[in-house]
């Protein structure tokens, strides 16, 4: 049995990894109003994508079983999460802001432990694996980066 609930495709089940997921998806959707999400959940893992009209910018956070150590029979699975996020720099500030970006963002890239943090034109591109800090925490300190 599935239901859609706010454009996120909720399968069902009553594995203990399904609530799990369900429960860090609406907390997502909680912690991010402005977004408006689209994509899947099941007991297996989950897939959302987010845009936040106001400031253009777009949020994907999957999260998946891996499993090492065996083909056939899985063994030690370990939950994947991953977090990127694609913002616009603050258009009223851009010019003067991308330069020093370019400075700091080793520094706010080590702060936060992102695998990936570039700035190109007038966009910030931040992904991580597995990091401590909730997305929201992440999206967060993004918003101060890039100037809002």
């Amino acid at each position: 049995m599935s239901k859609t609930q706010s454009m996120i495709q909720f399968e069902e089940s009553t594995s203990p990894h399904f609530e799990a997921h369900k429960s860090f998806v609406t907390s997502l959707q909680s912690d991010l109003p402005q977004f408006l999400f689209d994509g899947y959940c099941n007991a297996y893992g989950l897939d959302i994508k987010g845009h936040d009209k106001k400031t253009g910018t777009q949020l994907t956070v999957k999260k998946h079983q891996t499993t090492r150590n065996g083909v056939w029979v899985p063994l030690e699975s370990l939950d994947r999460l991953e977090v990127q996020v694609q913002m616009p720099l603050n258009p009223e500030k851009a010019p003067a802001l991308e330069q020093d970006l370019q400075n700091k963002k080793s520094e706010f890239a080590q702060r936060l432990q992102l695998q990936k943090l570039r700035v190109s034109g007038q966009k910030i591109t931040l992904e991580t694996f597995d990091n401590p800090h909730k997305p929201v925490v992440l999206y967060s300190e993004l918003l101060v980066f890039a100037g809002y």
